[in-house]
C-alpha cells in the first residue's frame, strides 16, 4: 500500500488494498491476516479492541467456546481464525466460527468476498481517513 501511494481518496485506496488480498490469496492460497509493522501495532492492537468490544460482555462459557472454536480452526484449516468482529457479538462470532468449521478447506478458503481479513482492512483504512 505504501509503494502506491499517492490515493485519489478513500476508494482509490480500498481498490488497491483489495487487489493485494485476491494476488495474496493467489500466491500463497490463502487470505492469512497480514502482518503489521511494528510502528502500526499499537493503533491496529486499540482498534481490534474495539472492534471486539462486544465480546468483552459474553459469559465465561461464551469465551471458552469461542476459544475452543479457534483452536479447531487452526488445527483442521492452519491458520487462525478471522472474523469482522464489529458490531457482533461473541455469541455471534462463536456461532461463525462453528459454521465455518463445518466447511471443507477449499470452501473456507473460497468464502465469498470481502473475507474478512478484507472487511477488516476496508474498515481500517476508513479509520484512518476519518482521522
Amino acid at each position: 500500500m505504501a509503494h502506491a501511494r499517492p490515493f485519489a481518496g478513500l476508494a482509490a485506496m480500498k481498490e488497491r488494498a483489495a487487489s493485494i488480498w485476491a494476488r495474496s490469496a493467489r500466491k500463497t492460497g490463502s487470505r492469512r491476516s497480514a502482518r503489521t509493522r511494528a510502528s502500526a501495532r499499537k493503533t491496529a492492537q486499540r482498534w481490534a479492541s474495539q472492534e471486539q468490544a462486544n465480546a468483552k460482555t459474553a459469559s465465561a462459557e461464551t469465551l471458552a467456546a469461542l476459544a475452543d472454536a479457534n483452536r479447531a480452526y487452526e488445527a483442521k484449516f492452519g491458520h487462525i481464525y478471522i472474523v469482522c468482529a464489529t458490531g457482533k457479538s461473541a455469541d455471534e462470532m462463536l456461532a461463525l466460527a462453528r459454521a465455518r468449521l463445518a466447511n471443507e478447506a477449499a470452501t473456507e478458503l473460497a468464502r465469498s468476498p470481502p473475507t474478512s481479513s478484507e472487511r477488516i482492512t476496508e474498515l481500517r483504512l476508513e479509520k484512518m481517513v476519518s482521522g
